[in-house]
């Protein structure tokens, strides 16, 4: 091919390129609002926009450059955002022209199918993986140098935005070098990328920090997230394993199948990021994640299709039914939904070109509107004025809604502390009393009914033991209102030194064990849970298992929570277990805890366990109240005014009064407890619990708190209401009902599903509660409890 030739061949790969970049480019809806996930746009778009000290010392699975991914009207982000991505796009394409071009320059048409139908699926975090990847091919068919530079540049940008992105084509440069050295017993190549890459590394953190500061701390905390994330993030639906099965025996047949080389060369430049990204998606295993390891799959067998000259029915086939295979395995993630991509989506670009400002606006007012939920009371305002603030443990839209100045922690997220070394980070900032001034903790409601949880059924006072024992001894409540706390730092000192209460004991699994009496203080175990070699293997290959904690409180009460091992060794909060934070009575205390998990092959028979107390310094002398001093650090010091009168518990192991109970619907199996359980097709309902509340109203009693509990499994596409009524003969006083989908139940595994409300009473009322199946799959319970309080 002479040098005319390849110019114009290359002018008509950009021109194919250039429609195929206009006619599949993203929406750009630049707006958030309160909860998990979108606060964290607008903080890592503010941290970019509002200079480098800020987000120097931050460590969290997104980088300094992660704006890119969800870019917002911030400084010059949404513009800097739209020219990176295009240009990643523009360059990606590009590649995959390039890569066909080499290969089967005549199978152009298949090409641009190929690209159109990757180009519809990926963000840009694909995009950056599959740019590494594609250079590496064309460099590997052509010989030509510079394509290695996209490989190196599109690396360090993965890097500086997202762990996972940076890792994944970290280890396809990796795994590139190491087949290169094979097979050419040549260093230079090798060198060249491997020694390149750190070069560029550094100069990215030079341009955007302005020194090296910061630089090990942030790739330490990478690994750190990389390592204790498995545990602490996972979710366990029912996988389809037959099918499953047949995708993995059919992918590693496939090589066999082509018996060409090219395939075999890129099946071993992908091989390692596959696993890799498996493990990202099927360990946390809702849709996000799960969609991501498939689409990751339509971009490998798109290289490989690329890669192959000689096509043939069979290879396409094998390829679909792959793909089919793994796609049908997602229907049963957590929050599955179809996906819909907006094909041919050529508006959104020139809308972009051509109403840049009002995509701008827009977003702002979007973003205003989301976040006026989040207004906080004039007073708290008005104290905190032009001071430092963070936001524990996450919801930072507070910020932006109030225009408060946020001073970010090390971990900015704490459900994001997996290790102890992240978790000392976090102490170690407050303990040197560098955080903010102020603290605004958001209240986030729990399956229990409580307001003091964490993500996947944690409880917040266990994620991060050493920063919460340091939060508490530097700050103070100063207000409350129905959405947060506010605490101020003060001269600190509310603490002593943290002591160590009797030996280590040793407890079997789901063995109750009971909570040593202590006064005051605060009440701590530090828990040692021993693996096997399944546990090992299994987390290794997949996901580690999921562990709970259960407490039991002096009023009869259950509360399960989920833990996280490795932190759980530095110590799981027992007393006061503080629920309902908004306010001011102190609550139930535990009398026994015990601990149980998913898989008993896991782990060893017996978990060590060592009593801990901190004990708050100016306490309450002779105080006569269990915790007086140490609830007071949450601004809680009224004796709690909740007695609980009866309570009504049915699992289905034995008759029990007051139940109806359909014989013929009791199952045997895998129970949430015991060995029964009650099943519901669709329209169907539980075993019924009723109860005459006169004994109750003759004592005097006009208004009673009733709770219900209750343990379910629902499939996707269910949906179970738990019912509450009180009526007599004549009149229904009280009807409500709760939801699977209200309390963002978990499906195909068992969840708690939990209601509690005051309600009035009048002579001759029937209490009647029920769970009723109102969705399309059958739906399974099993202890449901009922409590009535004063």
């Amino acid at each position: 091919m002479n040098k005319n030739t390849s110019i114009w061949e290359n002018i008509g790969l950009f021109a194919v390129t250039l429609i195929i970049f206009v006619f599949t480019f993203p929406e750009i809806s630049p707006s958030h609002g309160p909860g998990i996930d979108e606060p964290l746009s607008w903080a890592f778009n503010y941290i970019f926009a509002n200079g480098s000290d800020m987000g120097r010392h931050i460590v969290f699975p997104h980088g300094p450059l992660a704006f890119l991914m969800y870019p917002l009207p911030l400084g010059n982000n949404l513009d800097i955002a739209f020219w990176v991505l295009s240009l990643t796009r523009l360059i990606f394409i590009f590649t995959l022209f390039k890569l066909g071009s080499a290969v089967a320059p005549e199978k152009w048409l298949l090409h641009a199918a190929l690209a159109i139908m990757l180009m519809e699926i990926v963000a840009i975090n694909l995009v950056l993986t599959g740019g590494v990847a594609a250079a590496l091919i064309v460099f590997h068919f052509t010989g030509k140098r510079w394509w290695l530079s996209i490989p190196i540049l599109f690396t360090v940008i993965g890097l500086y935005t997202r762990a996972s992105i940076g890792i994944t084509n970290s280890i396809i440069m990796v795994s590139y070098a190491c087949i290169y050295l094979y097979q050419k017993r040549d260093f230079k190549v090798p060198l060249y990328v491997l020694g390149s890459f750190p070069v560029l590394l550094f100069l990215f953190w030079l341009m955007i920090y302005g020194s090296f500061e910061g630089f090990f701390n942030y790739f330490a905390g990478t690994l750190q997230l990389t390592k204790g994330s498995s545990a602490a993030t996972s979710y366990y639906p029912d996988n389809n394993w037959l099918v499953l099965g047949a995708a993995m025996v059919l992918f590693f047949a496939f090589p066999f199948i082509a018996k060409n080389s090219k395939v075999n060369f890129v099946y071993g430049l992908f091989l390692l990021s596959i696993f890799a990204v498996w493990k990202h998606g099927m360990s946390r295993e809702d849709l996000l994640h799960a969609r991501g390891f498939f689409c990751y799959l339509v971009l490998f067998f798109t290289l490989i299709l690329l890669s192959f000259q000689e096509l043939k029915k069979r290879h396409f086939l094998t390829i679909g039914v792959i793909l089919a295979l793994v796609y049908r395995n997602l229907v049963v993630t957590y929050d599955y939904r179809e996906y819909k991509p907006e094909i041919w989506s050529v508006n959104q670009f020139f809308r972009w070109i051509e109403q840049r400002d009002i995509i701008a606006e827009e977003g702002l007012r979007e973003s205003e509107g989301a976040l006026a939920v989040q207004k906080l009371p004039q007073k708290w305002l008005d104290r905190i004025g032009d001071a430092t603030v963070d936001v524990y443990p996450w919801d930072f839209s507070f910020i932006p809604a109030n225009g408060l100045i946020w001073k970010p922690r090390v971990v900015i997220q704490s459900y994001a502390s997996y290790t102890p070394w992240l978790d000392g980070k976090n102490a170690s900032f407050f303990a040197k009393h560098q955080g903010a001034e102020f603290i605004i903790w958001d209240m986030v409601e729990d399956q229990w009914g409580g307001n003091f949880s964490s993500i996947d059924d944690r409880y917040v006072l266990n994620n991060e033991p050493q920063t919460i024992l340091q939060i508490l001894d530097n700050y103070s409540v100063v207000d409350k209102c129905d959405k947060a706390i506010l605490f101020e730092r003060d001269k600190g000192n509310h603490l002593s030194e943290t002591e160590i209460a009797g030996d280590i004991i040793k407890i079997k699994w789901s063995e109750w064990i009971k909570v040593p009496e202590l006064q005051d203080g605060i009440q701590r175990a530090r828990v040692n849970i021993r693996g096997t070699f399944w546990r090992f293997m299994k987390n290794q290959l997949f996901k580690d298992e999921a562990y709970y904690v259960e407490y039991k409180l002096n009023n009869g009460e259950i509360k399960r929570y989920r833990i996280v091992p490795d932190i759980a060794a530095l110590g799981l909060w027992v007393n006061p277990l503080i629920m309902q934070p908004q306010n001011d009575f102190m609550e139930p205390t535990v009398t026994d805890i015990r601990f149980t998990c998913t898989n008993y092959k896991a782990v060893r028979d017996e978990i060590e366990i060592q009593w801990e107390y901190t004990s708050v310094n100016n306490s309450s002398e002779g105080a006569n109240v269990k915790f007086q001093s140490a609830s007071g650090l949450f601004g809680k010091n009224t004796p709690e005014k909740e007695k609980l009168v009866m309570g009504f518990l049915n699992d289905l192991e034995e008759p029990y009064q007051h139940w109806h109970v359909d014989e013929s619907k009791v199952k045997t199996g895998k129970a949430f407890s015991g060995n029964h359980f009650f099943e519901m097709e669709k329209g169907g309902y539980s075993h019924t619990f009723e109860f005459t509340l006169d004994s109750i109203y003759n004592q005097g009693s006009t208004e009673i708190s009733v709770s219900v509990n209750a343990q379910v499994k629902v499939k996707d596409g269910g949906k179970l209401a738990l019912v509450v009524s009180v009526s007599d003969e004549n009149e229904q006083y009280f009807w409500e009902a709760v939801n699977t989908e209200m309390l963002g139940v978990q499906h195909n595994a068992w969840s708690p599903l939990y209601f509690k409300k005051q309600i009035s009473l009048k002579k001759g009322a029937k209490i009647k509660t029920f769970l009723w199946n109102v969705g399309e799959k059958k739906a399974c319970a099993d202890d449901i409890e009922v409590k009535i309080y004063y």
